[in-house]
């Protein structure tokens, strides 16, 4: 009995294949089984030996921490015994110069003491002169009294600093012996042959710079084998793709038409392995998933996500990591601040502790994270505890690094940008406060904003195209009337020449804006763009700077140079800006435009 052949086969043998499938034809079952099987195995293998690797590096961590105390803790250890022996000979002089006070006391008590004995015994009547000896020595065996318990109490207290200095410097001294002798053991033995792995010998005591730019867990064979094992699971995940097609197929159906189960996501994580989402359509995306179902959960820019607002994608994972910096833009939040003290005082919370702006999402990860960075602030006995830092910097050039690792990290970051051309920098000089002092209308500067206009039509119609440049704002205003004046002189065409009107309006959408636009970017070049000039309220310049994090942010965004324009008069003592016209040379508009005039004129 002959059987009607399916129709979807039939439109599927007549359909063209695709430019994937033309150069990597589908095998068919038997030869899917077998490659699944070999890319199984080989991932195994990779995995057998990395993980083989790993626990050579565990033991070498274990028999290597000797020479990390030796490292480490003797030269520390030594610096404070040396400390420990200044402090100590000034403690003895103290405690001497204690018991001498002692000493003496205790004589003119003795003294006085012997005086008013011979006084009352001795006299005959009860005359008025005699009283009167009498009370003066009583009087003064009371103070005596009074000094001798003082300079009891500060003997006391020298004498038990001296002692607590000595039993440290004896406990350093064991302890220095006792790691010496361990290492001395170490170095007497044999080497096995792991000890290639791992921290070198004189790591441990590197300069800062040097020991937080090396990774000595990860180079050399295990780096080898974890990226031999990278390639092995991106083989097995295409191999498993290919045996189990149609299963994958009607999973990714599932979740296209929003009926997926688990499993079904599942399958689709093996095929894309990293979905990019929202805190806001994390419920609608994987409502069905509960508690503990995804492995990894992501969270970037976490300094300006509340807290509340990652509680549900935390809550799904296994592991969450939240990447972001405090010192940056904050939560916004759009609760009044009334609102929420009343809402967490209804549920017995503490907001300070739990709620946005003064909390995000990055905060409280910082908060219980196990390794913990700490930042030096101004209150010495108050540093900034935030979770594992990663201080090596590798976006901008040194004078944008500067004003940033001074204004928000302490100056423990490390820079490691290589040096690279740039030709709005050729153009325009080196990063620099531009300095424009004329009258605000509100925030808005007309003449900042003409400055930054000409520099971008020169700039434009030196190089033929636009450049990578992002103009920033502290506030809306200037951004508004900055956006108008270069559409404007476009369309009149004024400056602009030879540039496409339709791309640069797309460009002044996106590269000029408020600091907000710009969080987790990069460009060539950024031009701060002040306003809030000669006229303007106080308040605005005041709360702009009130923080490092709109400061912070800007400067961080440029790759090359940096340009802070406005009035520098009105700005420098404010807040974070003594940090930019710390480290800005100034200049004034003309000169800044000169070499772009010149070109203009020129051509």
């Amino acid at each position: 009995m002959a059987r009607a052949a399916n129709p979807d086969s039939i439109n599927l043998a007549s359909k063209k294949p695709g430019k994937l499938e033309e150069h990597y034809p589908p095998p068919r079952r038997p030869e899917a089984m077998a490659r699944w099987q070999k890319a199984r195995d080989d991932f195994q293998q990779a995995l057998d030996r990395c993980h083989k690797i790993r626990d050579e590096l565990s033991g070498v961590c274990d028999t290597k921490s000797i020479r990390m105390k030796g490292e480490i803790s003797i030269p520390v250890l030594t610096e404070q015994n040396r400390q420990f022996t200044l402090d100590l000979e000034s403690a003895k002089i103290a405690c001497e110069a204690a018991s001498i006070d002692v000493q003496i006391n205790m004589s003119r008590l003795e003294a006085e003491t012997a005086k008013l004995t011979a006084l009352t015994s001795n006299r005959v009547s009860e005359g008025e002169n005699t009283n009167a000896q009498i009370q003066r020595i009583s009087n003064n065996i009371d103070q005596l009294q009074t000094s001798l318990i003082r300079s009891r109490k500060r003997y006391l207290s020298c004498a038990t600093e001296r002692d607590r200095l000595i039993a440290s410097i004896r406990h350093n001294d064991r302890v220095i012996a006792t790691v010496g002798n361990e290492k001395e053991l170490e170095t007497n033995q044999e080497e096995p042959p792991q000890s290639s792995l791992g921290p070198k010998e004189g790591f441990w005591s590197l300069p800062h710079e040097l020991f937080h730019a090396g990774s000595p867990w990860n180079e050399g064979e295990f780096k080898a084998a974890r990226d031999d094992l990278f390639v092995a699971s991106v083989n097995l995940h295409h191999a498993f793709v290919v045996a189990g097609a149609r299963k994958i197929r009607s999973a990714i159906k599932s979740i296209a038409t929003n009926q997926a189960e688990p499993n079904d996501w599942g399958m689709f994580f093996l095929i894309i392995p990293v979905v990019s989402t929202t805190f806001a359509s994390i419920g609608k995306t994987f409502n069905n998933l509960g508690q503990g179902s995804l492995g990894w959960v992501l969270i970037d820019e976490g300094g300006q996500a509340t807290p509340q607002a990652a509680v549900g994608a935390i809550w799904r994972s296994k592991r969450t990591v939240v990447i972001g910096d405090q010192q940056q833009i904050e939560p916004v939040v759009t609760i009044p601040p009334r609102s929420t003290e009343l809402i967490f005082r209804e549920n017995k919370s503490d907001p300070k502790k739990w709620a946005a702006p003064e909390i995000s999402a990055q905060s409280l990860a910082d908060r219980a994270n196990e390794a913990q960075g700490h930042f030096p602030t101004d209150n010495p006995d108050l540093p900034r505890v935030t979770g594992f830092p990663l201080l090596v910097h590798r976006r901008c050039d040194k004078v944008m690094f500067d004003i940033a690792n001074h204004l928000a990290y302490g100056g423990e970051m490390i820079h490691a940008t290589q040096p690279g051309p740039s030709a709005i920098r050729d153009l325009l000089g080196q990063s620099s406060w531009v300095n424009i002092s004329a009258p605000s209308q509100d925030k808005w500067v007309e003449m900042e904003g003409r400055a930054v206009t000409i520099a971008i039509s020169g700039i434009c119609e030196r190089l033929g195209h636009i450049p990578d440049i992002y103009v920033i704002s502290p506030f809306r205003q200037p951004i508004r009337h900055l956006k108008q004046m270069i559409r404007r002189n476009a369309a009149n065409q004024v400056g602009f020449k030879g540039i496409d009107r339709r791309k640069l309006s797309r460009w002044v959408s996106s590269n000029i804006g408020t600091i907000h636009t710009f969080q987790g970017k990069q460009a060539e070049a950024v031009m701060l763009l002040l306003g809030a000039g000669s006229g303007a309220k106080s308040s605005s310049r005041i709360w702009a700077g009130k923080t490092p994090n709109i400061l912070n942010v800007a400067s961080t965004r440029a790759q090359r140079c940096l340009y802070v324009v406005g009035n520098k008069r009105e700005w420098e003592n404010v807040g974070s800006f003594k940090i930019a016209a710390k480290f800005l040379p100034t200049i004034d508009a003309k000169s800044w435009l000169s070499k772009i005039k010149d070109d203009q004129t020129n051509g």
